[in-house]
């Protein structure tokens, strides 16, 4: 085998895998996110119309 096969065989291996840690990665901070809206927005003070 030549260097260009490991290197081929090695991104075969490593991109699936980091595309999967990316995404779990996104979804995380997405929750998290959305976690933080929703405590602002249940903190928020009510506007009573006088």
């Amino acid at each position: 085998m030549t260097a260009s096969d490991y290197l081929t065989l090695a991104a075969l291996i490593i991109v699936p895998i980091s595309a999967v840690l990316l995404g779990q990665y996104l979804q995380i901070r997405s929750k998290k996110r959305e976690e933080i809206r929703k405590l602002r927005e249940s903190k928020k003070p009510l506007m009573l119309d006088e």
